[in-house]
């Protein structure tokens, strides 16, 4: 990694390096996906095991504060959620109602449990 992509992650507080397997990133790893009022969202391929990782950089009064998340996000995906409204509550409900429902169209049904049960046989 060029001198001056290390000096500008270390300057934004990233880590140079995956915190899954170690490997060192490269300056194409490393993608901005916002910048708001010093807060940075990137998100970083690891070039060793192709973990995805977001990372929030923020600046506040006794530096700069960065959170690394190990995610399947892709960029795209990514780039997508941050663009997307908010999950209501409503829409929450709804879906543990679908899912809990009692027939074979939900996932943890009793059919599709007991259905489960006797493939594993």
């Amino acid at each position: 990694m060029p001198q001056r992509d290390r000096d500008l992650m270390r300057k934004m507080g990233i880590r140079p390096n995956c915190p899954l397997c170690r490997a060192v990133y490269r300056g194409q790893d490393l993608k901005l996906v916002r910048e708001v009022k010093g807060r940075y969202l990137f998100h970083i391929l690891c070039p060793g095991c192709h973990a995805s990782i977001i990372n929030i950089t923020m600046d506040n009064l006794i530096g700069v504060s960065s959170l690394y998340m190990v995610t399947d996000f892709s960029r795209e995906d990514l780039v997508k959620f941050v663009d997307s409204s908010p999950v209501l509550c409503d829409e929450v409900i709804e879906t543990y109602e679908q899912l809990t429902a009692d027939s074979l169209s939900g996932p943890f049904s009793p059919e599709a449990k007991n259905l489960k049960q006797q493939l594993r046989r």
